[in-house]
């Protein structure tokens, strides 16, 4: 089979992928790498996805025919005609190299081979996400002057797990998104804020599983300890969502030039479409995908964000 530039397949999207991302799709017994076309694609979108063909300026690496260095090693034909039939073999090595051997057979009969070894960090093109892993130290620049993504436009994610942590459990995602701007357990900068979401989960945790408790010891004047409860957090969210707007120049939502009148109407009334709005645009969740475990949402090694 010869593949062009230009041949496409249409493909079933795994999930929310962003434009330029490769992936690996099998056709026919056959595994090619497809990249995702310009504007991306959402979880359950078909797409024609572009098949990624070898070029002069870019080093051969099509899973197609990489196959590890203990594999046997077989030739898949990329040219052929009545006179020349040409096979090409690409093995990747395990130190990341990549050795190309390539064969062709001459009317003659004669054969001609050819090996090429290609060094790990000569590789050009699109970078799958495990070749973007984080390392230690690495941060991510969220953008200035605007938010990535408006207040209301929560529903985008409602696929995600953000969208349903901050829906269904408000104050550990507000726990989640204070630690990762580094912030203490009121949302202000300083102290120790490394234990800033535990101590918010163990909170919403107790008090859940104490409420009906609590309440009926106390003949229902319990209750207001859940008052002063919703009181602190609306002040550690509004705070840090302050903090965010000064920290990057965002505008406010309503009430301009109110100082933190805004970030306080916005958590008031849309607490869980403020988290989200947040936590979006600190991290990209195409390219940081969100983790409900993690004590900031993100995954272990994720950048932190400037």
């Amino acid at each position: 089979m010869t593949v062009t530039e230009e041949e496409t397949v249409k493909v079933l999207a795994p999930s929310n992928l962003s434009e330029g991302y490769v992936l690996d799709v099998t056709v026919d017994g056959k595994t090619f790498a497809v990249t995702v076309p310009p504007g991306g694609v959402k979880e359950g979108d078909y797409f024609d996805g572009i098949i990624a063909s070898p070029s002069a300026s870019t080093p051969l690496e099509d899973p197609e025919i990489m196959i590890p260095a203990s594999s046997a090693v077989a030739a898949v034909p990329i040219t052929g005609d009545a006179a020349i039939a040409t096979s090409k073999t690409i093995v990747q090595n395990p130190d990341g190299t990549q050795t190309v051997t390539e064969e062709t057979t001459h009317p003659d009969g004669t054969t001609t081979k050819t090996v090429t070894s290609i060094a790990a960090a000569s590789a050009s093109g699109p970078l799958k996400p495990s070749s973007q892993a984080a390392t230690p130290g690495a941060t991510v620049e969220a953008p200035t002057g605007a938010w990535r993504h408006g207040l209301f436009e929560c529903c985008d994610v409602c696929g995600n797990g953000m969208f349903w942590m901050s829906l269904c459990c408000p104050f550990i995602a507000m726990g989640q998104l204070l630690q990762r701007l580094k912030l203490n357990l009121c949302g202000q900068p300083g102290g120790d804020y490394k234990n800033t979401c535990l101590a918010w989960t163990i909170v919403y945790a107790v008090s859940q599983a104490l409420y009906w408790i609590i309440v009926s010891a106390t003949q229902g004047y319990g209750i207001v300890l859940y008052y002063a409860l919703a009181i602190v957090s609306l002040v550690a969210m509004t705070q840090a969502r302050h903090f965010m707007r000064k920290k990057w120049s965002l505008p406010a939502d309503c009430c301009d030039d109110s100082g933190g009148l805004s970030d306080c109407c916005c958590v008031f009334w849309c607490s869980c479409c403020s988290v989200i709005q947040m936590m979006r645009h600190t991290h990209d969740e195409k390219v940081h995908h969100y983790n409900l475990a993690s004590k900031t949402g993100l995954d272990e090694g994720a950048p932190e964000v400037v």
